[in-house]
């Protein structure tokens, strides 16, 4: 079975950012989180729409060739 939440170290390779970064990304609220107890865990669904509204912004942009 897949996993359906994600830790933030899980979720920061998934994506190929740091640790570092992806806690900020979550923090300022680009990236959605929920809790389970005291942990931070990331859905994995909303990290990949996140994930697909990045590229759709930066093509609109011109992104990157």
């Amino acid at each position: 079975m897949e996993k359906l939440l994600l830790k933030p170290k899980e979720a920061a390779e998934a994506v190929g950012v740091g640790r570092t970064l992806f806690y900020r990304l979550v923090k300022a609220g680009l990236i959605p989180s929920c809790r389970v107890g005291k942990s931070i865990r990331i859905p994995v669904a909303a990290l990949r729409a996140w994930a697909d509204a990045q590229v759709s912004v930066q093509s609109a942009a011109g992104g990157h060739k």
